[in-house]
C-alpha cells in the first residue's frame, strides 16, 4: 500500500484503495497537511508533462492500469516524484504539474532527492542504484552501484558524499558520492538481512535486520557501537527460551523512524507483529548516542502498515493500518508517552472513508515476502550419507 508523508503532504494512491474493491484506479489523492481548509486534490494517474523543455507534451506509456508504487518529497517540498508498477518515474512540481517522466529498467521499491533537488536517485530489489539528473535534459539515467544480492533500503547522508545501502545478505554498504567506485567502508554485524536504515546524526547510523536487532554504528569506519536485540528482550519478558542461531527471530524488524528535530525518540516496527516499540536514545557526555531506553510498547491490533513521526512536529507519531477503529492515527507524545492526540482533518478523511479500511484489511491479506528473504539451510551430506548405507546394506544382502 502507498503512502507517503512529508511536512506538508499526506498522498494516498487511490488505485490502492479501488483496487481493494476489485474496481480500476487511476488517481492518486493528496491532503494538504498544513492548510487544512483544502480539500483533497486528486491527481490523474498517469499524468499529462506539461511543463518540460525538451520532451513533447504526453502521457506515460502504461499498459493497463498502473498504480504507483513508491514516491518521495523532496526536502523543500517543492518537487514530488512518484513511481508505478509500470516502471514510469514522474517529478512533480509543488501544485502536482507533471514536470519530468522517466523510464526506468526494473521497478523501484525506494526514491530519494539529493539536497541540491536537482537529482533524484532509485534503487530495485535487484540491487541496482540509479541516478536520474533533472537539471540536464537527458532522459536516460546513469548506474551508479550495484550490489550482488537483494537491496532493501538505502539512505543519503545529508551532506550527499555517502550512500549507505543494506541488502539481503547482512551487508550495510557505505559509498562515496559522486565516486560511487570507492566503498568507505562496510558495517558487518548482522545475521539476517537488513531491512531498515536510519541515519541518528551526521556519523551514527542505525540499522535493523531480520535477526530482531537494533545495531548502532560509527558508519565511516564500520565500526559498531552497541546494540539492542528486541527478540530477547520478549523472551526474557515472559521466560521463554532464547531462540538457537539456526532459528528464525519472531521479531524481524521491519521499520524504523526518529524524530526529525534531534533524534530522541525513536519508533520501530515488525514483520507480522502488532507491536511498536519506542526507544529513547540516551547520549553521553559528548552527546553521543550511548544506549537505548524501552519507554513504550504499543500493541495495535494489526501490524502497521506505516509508522513514522511526523516532519513538521517532532513530537507526533503517525500510525498508519494497525488499529482496527480507526484506519489512521496521529499519537502525541506527553508524559514521556505517545497517546491520541486530537484528530487531524486527514484522520478524519481516512475515518470517515470506509474504502480505505478495505484496502487496509486487503493489505494484511496480501502474500508476505518476509519468508523468502530468509536464508534456508539444506543438508544435503547427512541425506547422502543416508542413501550410501542403505546402498550398502542392500549389496551386503546380496
Amino acid at each position: 500500500m502507498f503512502i507517503v508523508i512529508s511536512k506538508k503532504f499526506f498522498i494516498i494512491n487511490k488505485a490502492d484503495i479501488d483496487s481493494a474493491e476489485k474496481q480500476p484506479g487511476s488517481t492518486v489523492c493528496v491532503l494538504d497537511l498544513i492548510d487544512e481548509t483544502k480539500e483533497p486534490v486528486a491527481i490523474e494517474w498517469p499524468p499529462k508533462i506539461v511543463a518540460s523543455r525538451d520532451e513533447p507534451k504526453s502521457k506515460p506509456k502504461q499498459p493497463g492500469n498502473p498504480r504507483v508504487i513508491c514516491g518521495v518529497v523532496s526536502p523543500s517540498e517543492d518537487f514530488i516524484a512518484l513511481c508505478d508498477d509500470q516502471k514510469n518515474l514522474v517529478v512533480f512540481n509543488k501544485d502536482f504539474e507533471a514536470l519530468r517522466h522517466f523510464v526506468v529498467n526494473r521497478n523501484i521499491i525506494k526514491l530519494l532527492f539529493r539536497s541540491d533537488e536537482k537529482t533524484i536517485f532509485s534503487c530495485d530489489k535487484t540491487g541496482d542504484v540509479y541516478e536520474f539528473c533533472l537539471s540536464e535534459s537527458t532522459s536516460q539515467e546513469k548506474l551508479l552501484f550495484g550490489h550482488c544480492s537483494m537491496m532493501l533500503d538505502f539512505i543519503l547522508t545529508p551532506d550527499d558524499r555517502y550512500i549507505i545501502s543494506g541488502d539481503r545478505d547482512e551487508k550495510i554498504r557505505v559509498t562515496n558520492y559522486p565516486n560511487t567506485y570507492n566503498v568507505e567502508s562496510y558495517c558487518l554485524g548482522h545475521e539476517e538481512f537488513v531491512s531498515a536504515l536510519q541515519l541518528l546524526d551526521s556519523s551514527t547510523l542505525v540499522s535493523g535486520s531480520g535477526d530482531g536487532r537494533v545495531i548502532f554504528w560509527d558508519f565511516l569506519s564500520g565500526k559498531r557501537l552497541f546494540s539492542f536485540d528486541c527478540d530477547q528482550r520478549e523472551k526474557s519478558s515472559t521466560n521463554e527460551k532464547p531462540k538457537t542461531e539456526k532459528e528464525q527471530s519472531p521479531f524481524p524488524i521491519k521499520s524504523i523512524t526518529t524524530d526529525s528535530a534531534n533524534a530522541t525518540y525513536m519508533a520501530v516496527t515488525f514483520y507480522k507483529q502488532a507491536l511498536i516499540y519506542v526507544f529513547k536514545v540516551l547520549r553521553n557526555s559528548d552527546h553521543c548516542a550511548s544506549s537505548l531506553e524501552l519507554i513504550q510498547k504499543i500493541e495495535t491490533d494489526s501490524e502497521p502498515v506505516l509508522v513514522q513521526f511526523d516532519k513538521a512536529h517532532s513530537n507526533f507519531l503517525w500510525v498508519i493500518g494497525g488499529f482496527s477503529e480507526k484506519p489512521g492515527y496521529l499519537l502525541e507524545l506527553k508524559k514521556g508517552e505517545f497517546i491520541q492526540a486530537f484528530n487531524t482533518k486527514v484522520v478524519d478523511f481516512l475515518s470517515r472513508n470506509e474504502q480505505v479500511k478495505v484496502a487496509i484489511k486487503a493489505e494484511h491479506q496480501t502474500v508476505h515476502p518476509l519468508e523468502g528473504l530468509y536464508k534456508h539451510n539444506f543438508n544435503n551430506v547427512e541425506k547422502y550419507y543416508e542413501r550410501k548405507m542403505l546402498r550398502i546394506e542392500n549389496e551386503n544382502k546380496k
